[in-house]
Order: structure tokens, then C-alpha cells, then sequence
């Protein structure tokens, strides 16, 4: 199975988290749902290992350069951060702040962000 996650980019929209699972057909949607809400779980009651953070954080920055490869690449992310930060400068600062993050302030935005309140649900099956 595998489960992509994504963050929304929309202007004028809360930000979002996006699970987005490839079920296998043998597995039923409320099985593939636990699932997630376990790994939810354990991201609020354990700290992430440093090896799977520092994996993330290498992702995010790769990323983030390959997206200045491009002239649409920067206009996207200076407009990007001007909405949603409020200042394209942001994007200078934006590595340094990736790299400070810690398995503690994973463990407490999962506390504070990812709670059942804050919830929607949606099962898209094909007829």
C-alpha cells in the first residue's frame, strides 16, 4: 500500500494535510483508515528517530532547490511565501528552519494539528 501525503497550496485556504492512499483491492477502506490513524497516533506519543527525520528534512530541501531550477520554479516559490508566510524573504530563512526542526516539535504539532476535530474523511470508491 502506498500513502502520499501533501500539504494544499490554495490561496485563500486554510492549509491543509492530504493523505492520499493507494489501497490495495483485498484491504477495505475502514482497515486502510485505522491504519493511518495508528501511524497518527504514534507520531503523538513517540518522537520520530533523528535517521527518519533527517531523511525528511534532506527530502524537503532537495526539493526546495529543484524547484529554483526554473524561472516558474522561483516566481512559484516567491509567491508562495508571500501569501502564505506574508513574505517571499521567507524563502532564504526557510532551509535554516527545516534543519532546526526536532522529533519534540513533531510530536507536539501532531498533538495540537492532528486530532479528530480537525478532521475530514472522504472515501472516493469507484462504482
Amino acid at each position: 500500500m502506498l500513502i502520499r501525503s501533501t500539504v494544499s497550496r490554495e490561496r485563500n485556504t486554510p492549509i491543509f494535510l492530504l493523505f492520499l492512499p493507494n489501497p490495495a483491492l483485498t484491504h477495505p477502506l475502514s482497515e486502510l483508515e485505522g491504519e493511518i490513524y495508528r501511524e497518527i497516533d504514534l507520531l503523538k506519543e513517540k518522537p520520530v528517530k533523528e535517521k527518519e527525520l533527517q531523511k525528511v528534512k534532506n527530502r524537503l530541501k532537495v526539493d526546495s532547490i529543484r524547484s529554483l531550477s526554473s524561472n516558474q520554479g522561483l516566481a512559484s516559490m516567491l509567491s508562495y511565501y508571500q501569501v502564505v508566510v506574508g513574505d517571499w524573504r521567507y524563502m532564504e530563512k526557510q532551509l535554516d528552519i527545516i534543519e532546526k526542526i526536532t522529533p519534540e516539535e513533531i510530536m507536539a504539532a501532531a498533538k495540537k494539528y492532528l486530532v479528530e476535530d480537525n478532521r475530514t474523511v472522504a472515501h472516493l470508491t469507484k462504482k
